[in-house]
């Protein structure tokens, strides 16, 4: 699914099946030069769950996208975190003591972005995107809307539930730092600041850490960068270092406490 392809024929392009979305990529000629088209189908479920794929795109399809490329190089599909705020609203949400402490697991659905030389050309979400905003209309911060379950668990998250090479697996760590009792009822992250490793067949994340205390929460993550032990890495953090944690963490403070 994720790997490094030549370039498709032109007028033939190269079908890509994505967990529920189709993705298309073609070629086209531009004088001297070369365009790669590309598009994304979401295909519907039919009855018992079984996944009914849309019929392929015309040519006249007005959701091609075009980029130039530089030569005829061939072009990489590799997964990607969504370029705002993901919010991951718990199916059942749970509540923690003060002081107490929580590991286990949740999901999110990747991105698919299109490379070519090791530059990005599109991104493209792989289920018709959601956003919800976390904190007050007037303050809060616009997010990627998921839904998943907590999985309290300290095992492999692949080992718990059915895999699905789109989705991102995270292992998080709750923590109420707090003088009361809290309902966690979403969580959210930013992606920027996370890698996506395969493990085997699997997409899994860093350690995310979240540390609920009277003034609000604040995200961190664990060994970032660090790739987990038999694992590649299918896509880079790209926002590094304490004082952009800090000044993220702080946007999802100001959220939550309203200030």
């Amino acid at each position: 699914m994720w790997n490094t392809w030549e370039l498709p024929p032109e007028g033939k392009p190269r079908r890509h099946d994505l967990g529920l979305a189709t993705l298309y990529v073609g070629t086209d000629s531009a004088g001297e030069g070369t365009v790669l088209t590309a598009l994304v189908a979401y295909d519907g479920a039919a009855p018992g769950g079984k996944r009914r794929p849309v019929p392929a795109p015309r040519a006249d399809d007005a959701r091609w996208t075009r980029s130039f490329l530089d030569g005829r190089s061939g072009y990489e599909v590799a997964p990607a975190y969504p370029a705002i705020p993901v919010c991951v609203h718990l199916a059942e949400s749970f509540s923690l003591q003060p002081g107490s402490r929580l590991s286990g697991w949740i999901f999110s659905r990747a991105e698919v972005e299109l490379k070519t030389n090791g530059k990005s050309l599109r991104r493209f979400p792989l289920e018709p995107p959601r956003k919800t905003l976390f904190g007050r209309s007037d303050s809060g911060i616009v997010c990627r809307h998921e839904e998943a379950a907590f999985l309290a668990s300290d095992e492999p998250a692949f080992a718990v539930v059915d895999a699905d090479q789109t989705l991102v697996a995270h292992p998080v760590r709750v923590h109420n730092g707090s003088g009361g009792p809290i309902e966690v009822t979403e969580l959210c992250f930013y992606g920027e600041q996370l890698s996506i490793f395969a493990v085997g067949s699997d997409l899994v994340s860093e350690p995310i850490s979240f540390e609920f205390s009277a003034s609000g929460m604040r995200m961190g993550v664990q060994s970032q960068g660090r790739a987990p032990e038999g694992s590649r890495i299918l896509a880079q953090a790209r926002v590094s270092g304490e004082e952009r944690f800090i000044e993220r963490s702080f946007e999802l403070l100001r959220a939550m406490t309203r200030i």
